[in-house]
């Protein structure tokens, strides 16, 4: 099923409310099973998304979001599909050096944002069945992942400047 997005100026408490951590229970237990999968199929479905948080879909707003996110990977399947890796809790190391470079936003659209962001990350994270991670990531994905993970934090690129407009689909 696919969620709503929240922009800003509809649900900006939800984007701005840190996410909080995903208990091994809660896994166990499946309490987020169709939430990470309406997560993927949302994203998968979002033209030009390669990443997409919990904070940016989540509708509760006395709830807070849960510490998740989805982003698009680069290999498909047999049948061309592109699979989604899900971080549950994860914690990055930005390392190397940084670099300034617009990025868009699901959550502020036909806006980029001029913002700078290392080379490289190193993360550590959970997946659905309670295994744990540790990866590097370098390049686009490294910023793909420092974007997604600034939402967990409740932070947007909404008070970055400069701002370009991007154009409108006629």
């Amino acid at each position: 099923m696919q969620l709503p997005i929240n922009t800003l100026g509809t649900n900006n408490s939800i984007l701005h409310k840190p996410a909080k951590m995903v208990t091994k229970e809660d896994l166990t237990e499946g309490v987020y099973d169709s939430f990470i999968k309406n997560l993927v199929d949302t994203a998968a479905n979002l033209p030009n998304c390669v990443g997409l948080a919990a904070n940016q879909v989540w509708t509760s707003t006395e709830l807070s979001p849960p510490a998740i996110f989805a982003i698009k990977g680069d290999t498909s399947d047999t049948e061309g599909n592109v699979g989604w890796g899900v971080f549950i809790n994860p914690v990055i190391r930005p390392t190397g050096r940084s670099y300034k470079e617009y990025e868009g936003c699901m959550s502020i659209p036909r806006l980029s944002h001029l913002k700078r962001r290392h080379k490289n990350v190193a993360i550590i994270w959970m997946d659905e069945n309670n295994n744990l991670y540790s990866q590097k990531y370098g390049g686009f994905y490294a910023r793909i992942i420092q974007h997604e993970y600034d939402h967990l934090c409740g932070k947007t690129l909404v008070n970055k400047r400069p701002i370009r407009r991007k154009n409108k689909k006629k």
